[in-house]
């Protein structure tokens, strides 16, 4: 039986995984209680009970309803995809085996890294990364990223942002660059939100929606400074002070090098608020809702993306992203798909990107890496 009184359970993912929506509502009621008996199970996320394989009879008696339901239900699930089976005809959670493998393997790294002895003792309580410790007890930057497909947030330190930048992007590709902080002590700012995020991280990568990631920062122990300073226009008076803002973000989320002004740093915060609350309403999840939303502000700026939502919004459109992705892509003065018929060449791009989005939502109700 795991020792764990609990898993973490993602309710927008569990709502849009489109192989649970497909199932009734007692399937799915169904697929909740054998999540739960696979939490308690070894090997853990497959549907066993004292290591014996759970049949649709004794399935039934755990969750007390009749054998034929029960059958019944199952099938949907297997139709569904919702489930998988292994080599000796077991029902597992993908999701949940995948979880113990990467718990297993941050053990793995937690014991190796014991092996180090005092060289982690200054910084292991604290956590961070004891490979900066010449930027610690400085002020610098504490910066957000997440790869343009989504996944988890990466939170680090660092004294020169656009490089750093440039760094991660050859080393894991585009980057969404959420926020950078300005920190009076970027040892502690890291340090602090790295320790709130224990168990739900891979070293400097957290498994969490950008929200929560966001409030944790703000409210850290050794919290932002709250102002990032910005030149004033040559226009200005020598008395003109610069607006402080609590976040600065690159100009557009491919990464330009220059740094924005405080307008555009509003409009970002616009660009998400408004885009993940229009398309959550149409069904997406965070996650997604913000993948789509970054892409779009890769390929067509903050200014376009701004004005398709807008549109999207005032033309209460039940498919907003099909809408956006029309708007943005037709050009001036000619007509977009919605006024011409779509080729198969345009349906087979639409499916792929849509795939690329809705890639990582399990059907478990967890939301993948």
């Amino acid at each position: 039986m795991s020792k764990r009184p609990s898993f973490q359970f993602y309710p927008p993912d569990w709502r849009n995984d489109p192989g649970l929506r497909l199932c009734s509502i007692a399937a799915r009621g169904l697929w909740i209680e054998m999540m739960c008996l696979m939490h308690d199970a070894t090997p853990y996320g497959h549907l066993t009970v004292l290591g014996r394989p759970l049949g649709p009879e004794a399935l039934a008696r755990l969750v007390g309803e009749g054998v034929p339901q029960v059958r019944r239900w199952l099938a949907e699930l297997e139709a569904n995809q919702v489930y998988s089976v292994d080599g000796e005809g077991v029902i597992f959670s993908r999701r949940m085996v995948r979880d113990e493998m990467l718990r297993d393997a941050r053990a793995a790294g937690g014991a190796a890294g014991a092996e180090h002895g005092h060289k982690g003792a200054e910084f292991g309580k604290l956590g961070g990364n004891p490979h900066k410790k010449e930027l610690y007890n400085q002020p610098g930057k504490l910066y957000a990223v997440q790869r343009d497909t989504g996944g988890p947030i990466k939170v680090g330190i660092t004294k020169y942002p656009h490089q750093r930048f440039n760094g991660l992007r050859k080393k894991v590709g585009p980057i969404i660059i959420l926020g950078t902080f300005d920190v009076a002590d970027m040892r502690r700012s890291e340090a602090a939100v790295h320790a709130y995020f224990d168990g739900r991280r891979e070293g400097e990568w957290i498994y969490a929606e950008w929200d929560e990631v966001r409030g944790v920062i703000m409210s850290a122990t050794h919290p932002p400074l709250g102002t990032t300073t910005h030149p004033a226009p040559s226009s200005s008076s020598s008395s003109s002070s610069p607006s402080p803002s609590p976040i600065s973000s690159d100009a557009n989320a491919s990464g330009g090098d220059a740094p924005p002004k405080p307008s555009a740093i509003d409009l970002q915060a616009a660009i998400f608020a408004s885009g993940v609350r229009l398309l959550c309403a149409a069904g997406k999840s965070d996650a997604q809702a913000r993948q789509l939303i970054g892409l779009w502000k890769r390929d067509h700026g903050n200014a376009a993306v701004m004005e398709a939502l807008a549109s999207a919004e005032a033309e209460g459109t039940p498919d907003p992203v099909s809408f956006i992705t029309g708007k943005l892509r037709a050009p001036h003065g000619k007509r977009n798909h919605f006024d011409r018929p779509s080729g198969p060449i345009e349906s087979r791009r639409r499916a792929r990107e849509q795939c690329e989005v809705d890639d990582g939502a399990g059907a478990d109700g967890l939301s993948w890496p």
